[in-house]
């Protein structure tokens, strides 16, 4: 989940971008750089202990469970859609705090 997941997750994000052509990827902010960062590694550093993880398609299940929720509360509401990615948002705030001069 914490090492693998985003090894494989920025992996196909890398190909879709490149899919989505020179354009979208012109157009695109520093996310998009920051998010494909980690399919820079060579397959023998991370793949092929990607691969041999066992514990990987339950988290891919559980990561694709999450996206779909995500998704389909974006196509509801608008309601739906900030519920949704202001949970997202207090995760990754849980999961790395702002320093209190920067909360404000």
């Amino acid at each position: 989940m914490v090492s693998h997941l985003p090894y494989l997750l920025a992996s196909a994000l890398a190909v879709s971008a490149r899919e989505a052509g020179p354009l979208a990827v012109k157009l695109a902010g520093p996310g998009l750089k920051d998010m494909t960062r980690l399919a820079q590694f060579p397959f023998d550093i991370q793949g092929e202990v990607a691969r041999r993880n066992a514990r990987l398609p339950e988290a891919a299940e559980r990561l694709a469970s999450h996206l779909a929720r995500v998704l389909g509360a974006v196509a509801a509401s608008p309601d739906a859609a900030r519920g949704a990615l202001e949970e997202a948002r207090a995760a990754r705030e849980a999961l790395y705090p702002l320093p209190e001069a920067t909360a404000r």
